[in-house]
C-alpha cells in the first residue's frame, strides 16, 4: 500500500515477499535495456522465472533478507527496438516508433538517434531509483517500510509502468488486463505478477494526485 505522508513525502508499506519481488525485477529489465549480448536472447529470458509457481506477492509475509543484486552500470543500448524483421517486441513496446507510416521511416530514425539515448538513461535511472530505495527500508512487525520522495515515487511510477508494458508482451497481453486468472493458466504465476504490478503503480497513481 502506498500513502502520502505530507507534502512531497509518500510510504511503501510491503511485505517481504513484495520486496523479494521488486527487488528482483529490475535487474531482469536492465538485461534488456543495457545487457550484454542482443536484445532478442536477453528477452526470451526476460522474467523467465516467474513461471516457476510464484504466488500472488501481496498474500505472503515469509522473511526474506538477501540483499540485491548490484545494478548493472552498462548504458550501451542495443538497436533491435527500431523496428523491422527481428526486432525485439519488448523494445518496441518500451521504445514506440514516433512515426508509423512506410514513408516516414528516415524520420523515425532520426527521432530515435535524437531521443532514444535519453528515453534508456531515464528508464535505468528509475530502475536504479527502485532499487537503491528499497535497499533503505525498514523493517518492523514483518512489513518493510519505505519513504519516498515525490522525484523518488515518479521514478517508482516510471519504472513499474515499463516492468508491467514489458511483462505483458512477455506474456502476449495484448489488451487491458482484468486481472482475472484462471489457477491452471500455466502463466498464471506471472499473470500474478502482472496483476500485482497494476495494483502497486495504481496505487500510487491515486497517492500522487491526493495532494
Amino acid at each position: 500500500m502506498v500513502k502520502r505522508i505530507g507534502r512531497g513525502r509518500f510510504r511503501l508499506r510491503l511485505s517481504a515477499e513484495e520486496i523479494a519481488l521488486l527487488r528482483s525485477l529490475p535487474d531482469q529489465l536492465r538485461s534488456v535495456l543495457a545487457g550484454p549480448g542482443t536484445p532478442a536472447e536477453a528477452s526470451a529470458e526476460l522474467f523467465g522465472d516467474l513461471e516457476g509457481g510464484r504466488d500472488d506477492p501481496t498474500t505472503s509475509d515469509d522473511p526474506w533478507d538477501t540483499p540485491a543484486r548490484p545494478a548493472e552500470e552498462s548504458a550501451d543500448a542495443a538497436d533491435a527496438g527500431r523496428g523491422g524483421a527481428g526486432a525485439d517486441p519488448v523494445l518496441e513496446r518500451l521504445f514506440p516508433q514516433a512515426y508509423l507510416e512506410p514513408e516516414d521511416v528516415e524520420r523515425d530514425a532520426e527521432y530515435r538517434r535524437l531521443v532514444r539515448e535519453d528515453l534508456l538513461e531515464a528508464k535505468l535511472a528509475n530502475l536504479d531509483v527502485v532499487t537503491s530505495t528499497l535497499d533503505r527500508g525498514t523493517v518492523s512487525m514483518r512489513r518493510w517500510t519505505i519513504d519516498l520522495t515525490e522525484d523518488e515515487a515518479a521514478a517508482w511510477l516510471g519504472a513499474l509502468n515499463d516492468l508491467r508494458l514489458a511483462l505483458g508482451v512477455r506474456l502476449g497481453i495484448t489488451e487491458d488486463f482484468d486481472g482475472d486468472i484462471d489457477p491452471s493458466d500455466p502463466r498464471a504465476p506471472a499473470l500474478n505478477v502482472l496483476s500485482y504490478l497494476g495494483w502497486l503503480e495504481e496505487n500510487l497513481v491515486d497517492a500522487l494526485s491526493s495532494g
